[in-house]
């Protein structure tokens, strides 16, 4: 199973991601951005082997943009708290094509990434776009998505040294997925586990109670994010 594959498993009307003040993107939409994104990522240079750097806040475009790309390549969340040296010993160590950053950014791991030569692009999301949309380039170019061969994600983490070490998760290998149910409310989990201890869960539901749709959530947690209710 892929990250694509699971985006793929919705229900096309279903609502995928929703924020509050943006119309809700359903799971169709979400297919269709995630494409976008990775045709709009192709016409960089960049294939399934390449790493995508995100430095999002907690919000629906951290969700869609980590979706899009480790649906394409290999996606490296950073924390957006970072300061300038730890971003630089961060790519230093990733190696990541392209950052990804708010639009009007400030984050030091701008000034970061142009000491290293690696290109930086902006999240650009338009008025009235839907929950999670946002544009990185005008270009696009044909990609597949990525196969099961392929890294999915990759993190730092502490593990027993002192120094971080890189951890690469393959979309299978290092990268199982359980499904779980939440209570009455059917909301799914599903959750890539590593043999690490980093993770990232996400969540989606397509439930309801009469006729009412219940909590529908996307969560990223890695150990420096807390779950993030978009709605």
């Amino acid at each position: 199973m892929t990250f694509r594959s699971i985006i793929d498993a919705g229900r096309a009307e279903a609502i995928a991601l929703s924020a509050p003040n943006r119309p809700a993107i359903s799971y169709k939409d979400l297919r269709k951005h995630c494409d976008q994104i990775g045709r709009q990522l192709a016409s960089q240079g960049l294939t399934n082997s390449d790493r995508v750097a995100i430095v999002l806040r907690n919000g629906p475009e951290m969700a869609s943009a980590f979706l899009a790309v480790s649906s394409y390549m290999s996606a490296a969340p950073l924390n957006p708290t970072y300061k300038l040296s730890e971003y630089t010993f961060y790519l230093k160590d990733l190696k990541p094509g392209l950052v990804i950053v708010e639009e009007n950014s400030t984050n030091p791991v701008k000034a970061a990434a142009a000491n290293l030569s690696i290109p930086v692009v902006e999240a650009k999301v338009t008025a009235n776009s839907l929950a999670g949309a946002f544009e990185l380039f005008q270009s696009e170019a044909d990609i597949q998505p990525a196969n099961l061969d392929h890294e999915a994600l990759v993190m730092h983490t502490s593990g027993t040294t002192s120094r971080p070490k890189i951890v690469p998760l393959l979309q299978k290998k290092h990268f199982s997925i359980h499904k779980e149910y939440l209570c009455e409310s059917g909301v799914e989990i599903y959750r890539p586990l590593s043999e690490y201890h980093a993770h990232v869960s996400y969540s989606w539901s397509d439930c309801s109670v009469g006729n009412e749709h219940v909590s529908r959530r996307f969560c990223l947690l890695f150990k420096w994010i807390q779950c993030y209710e978009i709605s």
